[in-house]
């Protein structure tokens, strides 16, 4: 009977021994995940921004030879976005083109699909005070945060890169402006 008893205690200790070291394992596979689309995200997020970055600085920018040093003409903040006629990304000719823009977008890791959604926002600032201008300023932030789509168990809060980048006349004008 002792023996029995015995074995019954070896097999639950065993069985618990089993059940910890796969949560441990499962855990370890998490982290993996998680950082893969971390770092996909980012990925995407930097490959988003230098893309918006390409485009001139203004509407009133487009086409124009020299370099803007005042804020007379610009787009008033209230009307960031797109112009009259610019229904898709390519006819996107200025940054603030893209306020407001999300959609889905896809990486390939490890010979798996991972999928995204990156949103875009644009916005003047005061290049003295890091916060939000109502007013034309010579800078304007873009926000990219390309956030993972769920599917299935990732991670306990949502996965996501978010990329800012201060962009001024001057920081275009070895871009082009396509």
């Amino acid at each position: 009977m002792q023996q029995t008893i015995l074995a019954l205690a070896a097999i639950l200790i065993f069985s618990l021994y089993t059940l910890s070291r796969h949560e441990s394992d499962a855990g370890l596979e998490r982290i993996s995940i998680t950082a893969e689309y971390e770092t996909a995200a980012a990925g995407l997020a930097r490959a988003r921004l230098h893309e918006i970055q390409r485009r001139a600085f203004d509407e009133a920018d487009v086409g124009r030879d020299g370099m803007r040093s005042s804020t007379q003409g610009l787009t008033p903040s209230n009307q960031l976005g797109r112009e009259a006629g610019e229904t898709n990304e390519s006819s996107y000719d200025d940054l603030d083109d893209f306020n407001g823009i999300a959609r889905p977008v896809s990486a390939e890791r490890n010979g798996e699909t991972l999928s995204f959604r990156d949103s875009v926002s644009v916005r003047y600032l005061d290049p003295s005070d890091p916060t939000a201008s109502p007013n034309r300023s010579l800078a304007k932030e873009i926000t990219v945060i390309v956030t993972a789509v769920p599917s299935g168990y990732i991670g306990k809060a949502p996965v996501m890169a978010r990329l800012r980048r201060v962009v001024t006349p001057a920081s275009g004008a070895a871009h082009t402006t396509n």
